[in-house]
């Protein structure tokens, strides 16, 4: 990605990132996260509830492959996996942070929440 482009896109606010996240999920049917072997990132919240940064594309993701997550990386997920997934984190009520910077700032909801997006931005596409 041209590094104009990657700033650009980082320079939008928080809500314009979920929405570029949101978009790009339904178009490539591809969601990047970050991960060791067995554990996938954590951003947790004052609440101590889990939080998993989720991401449109693969260099977002990387840049926050940093501190205490530089011996992660980044795998992408199959949109029909990641929906599966969805189903998982609900019942365990497992919050997701969509498109955080590498300041941590983003948009943070419910599994539920993500599902009902993705799948309103799918209906856009047939």
């Amino acid at each position: 990605m041209h590094p104009q482009k990657l700033q650009n896109i980082l320079n939008l606010s928080s809500e314009e990132r979920y929405g570029y996240l949101i978009r790009t999920i339904a178009d490539t049917q591809e969601v990047w996260i970050i991960k060791d072997q067995n554990t996938l990132a954590d951003l947790g919240d004052e609440d101590e509830k889990t939080t998993i940064p989720i991401f449109p594309e693969q260099h977002f993701a990387e840049l926050l492959l940093i501190d205490s997550w530089a011996s992660f990386s980044t795998e992408i997920i199959d949109l029909d996996t990641f929906m599966l997934w969805l189903d998982e984190f609900q019942s365990k009520d497992i919050q997701l942070a969509g498109f955080p910077k590498p300041d941590l700032t983003g948009v943070v909801g419910s599994a539920e929440e993500l599902r009902n997006h993705i799948l309103h931005e799918l209906q856009q596409y047939e």
